[in-house]
């Protein structure tokens, strides 16, 4: 009796199995209930959300996509006390809805819940190994409306929001780009810089570190920040730069005329950052002095805009996914890029390929490490740009990119062995965290290693090209759910002959 079925019987005192056929579909923005009574629905971007069935009643179960673990579980009319063995359990505040911390692959709780979604039901169970549960039905959904919306899983790929989240995560800084962007302050060519990209992509975060720069303190007599707010006014901004510059304290109604504001300025070396304009900002007619190679004044503005950049006739604009893109690429190859000139423009070709997808530059960065043959420079290239004739989207490309980019990783792994334990783990990985003891015994218990030292060496081999990550202190290993379904799919699948 599995593990499942133990605290049902212990609870319920019951023998009888506990999971009867689940029922299901998957989608990344909302699901519908199954019901034909109930007009129910929740939406939560970028998760998972199933439907299954336990002796007939109907659960939810819903499991964010990405890094966070946390998994949400929606039924019930109550909440129950009973526990065994979970180290962490918090009700959020603004909704009905129990969120589980899981910090051991094993933790069971018991637990009813009130539920939103429009049905009661009378009890709950929680329990980690439920993945399996939730695997099948992904795979194999029975429900009418899931055959239909489940034939194809969705590979959900985001790219260039989470190039600054992957750069933060394997605590990298931004020399590269820093320098970069203080390279062209330099220049008394360019007294106008504009950065633009998407929102969240770090334009803030990078500019806030450009501003903290001892370097950058030195050189101006005055650094001003002003956050430009989408219902903005010239007045409003006026009056933010002259309290910065100001040794006084300055009235909220107090007059500001733009010639004031530009003598004030005029006798100063400043840099002057507008952070997220929405619109053209007049420079000239707020009282902003020209930089020119004479006052060596500066101006940086960030927007998500590139028209904003035109609009205010910037020397030099650059997108901030660029940026990232060969920070993140330049920090995992490691120094080749720079000790070999002849590298760096295959390297910069490689990058731009990518498309911003982070997966895909980390990947293909960590199997090109230290590489010095061009030859297989010229490789990876060759390998990004096999594109099907049915690429049609954006996001038909970025999935293309992403199997290309583990495809050159999983054929860059140093010998089969270390293949056949990624293989291992593809079917071993039910989207949950695997203990690393209990990973190297399943190894040796399929004839692929012979003992516990070699198994340590090829995690450390699938660690380091990423393809598996340690969690949990280093005891547990997860591979990541993308990745999963792109080897089953279109790597070992094909190289096994359907026989996986």
């Amino acid at each position: 009796m599995s593990g499942l079925q133990d605290l049902e019987a212990e609870i319920l005192g019951t023998k009888q199995p506990f999971l009867s056929q689940p029922f299901g579909w998957v989608s990344s923005n909302s699901v519908l209930f199954p019901s034909s009574s109930s007009k129910s629905s929740v939406s939560r971007t970028r998760s998972r959300r199933t439907f299954f069935d336990v002796r007939g009643t109907c659960f939810l179960c819903e499991e964010p996509l990405g890094d966070h673990r946390d998994i949400f579980m929606y039924r019930g009319d109550s909440f129950c006390s009973k526990e065994c063995r979970l180290r962490q359990m918090a009700k959020d505040e603004t909704s009905d809805r129990i969120q589980i911390n899981p910090s051991d692959p094993a933790s069971v709780r018991m637990a009813r819940i009130k539920s939103k979604l429009g049905k009661k039901f009378d009890t709950r169970t929680i329990f980690e190994g439920i993945t399996e549960v939730r695997d099948q039905c992904w795979t194999k959904a029975t429900h009418p409306r899931a055959e239909l919306e489940n034939k194809q899983k969705p590979i959900c790929i985001a790219p260039s929001e989470t190039l600054l989240e992957a750069i933060i995560e394997k605590d990298m800084k931004f020399d590269r780009s820093l320098n970069i962007i203080m390279g062209s302050m330099g220049n008394s060519d360019i007294g106008k810089i504009g950065i633009y990209g998407r929102a969240g992509i770090g334009k803030s975060t990078l500019l806030e570190t450009l501003r903290d720069q001892p370097m950058v303190r030195r050189f101006f007599e005055s650094v001003i920040w002003v956050k430009v707010s989408k219902v903005w006014r010239m007045i409003q901004v006026q009056q933010e730069i002259l309290r910065q510059l100001a040794s006084r304290k300055i009235d909220h109604n107090e007059h500001i005329n733009s010639q004031g504001l530009f003598n004030l300025l005029n006798c100063k070396k400043f840099l002057l950052i507008l952070d997220d304009v929405c619109e053209f900002i007049n420079l000239e007619m707020m009282g902003i002095p020209k930089p020119t190679p004479e006052n060596g004044c500066k101006i940086i503005l960030t927007t998500r805009l590139e028209q904003i950049c035109d609009q205010t006739a910037v020397d030099w604009k650059v997108r901030l996914e660029d940026l990232l893109s060969w920070e993140l690429f330049c920090q995992n190859v490691g120094e080749i890029v720079d000790s070999s000139p002849s590298v760096q423009p295959l390297a910069r070709r490689i990058v731009e390929m990518c498309c911003h997808c982070s997966h895909a530059i980390i990947l293909v960065a960590r199997a090109l490490k230290d590489a010095c043959d061009i030859r297989i420079w010229n490789n990876v290239l060759e390998t990004l740009s096999k594109e099907p004739v049915w690429v049609i989207s954006h996001q038909d490309k970025l999935e293309i990119i992403m199997i290309n980019a583990l495809k050159f990783s999983y054929e860059c792994l140093p010998d089969d062995i270390t293949r056949k334990c990624l293989r291992n783990c593809v079917q071993l990985f039910q989207n949950q965290v695997f203990k690393v003891a209990l990973l190297i015994d399943s190894w040796i218990a399929d004839g692929l290693i012979d003992n516990h030292h070699k198994g340590n060496q090829i995690l450390d081999t699938l660690t380091s090209a990423n393809l598996l990550r340690r969690t949990s202190g280093s005891q547990f290993v997860e591979l990541e759910e993308t990745y999963r379904h792109i080897l089953v799919d279109h790597i070992i699948l094909p190289e096994e002959g359907d026989c996986f």
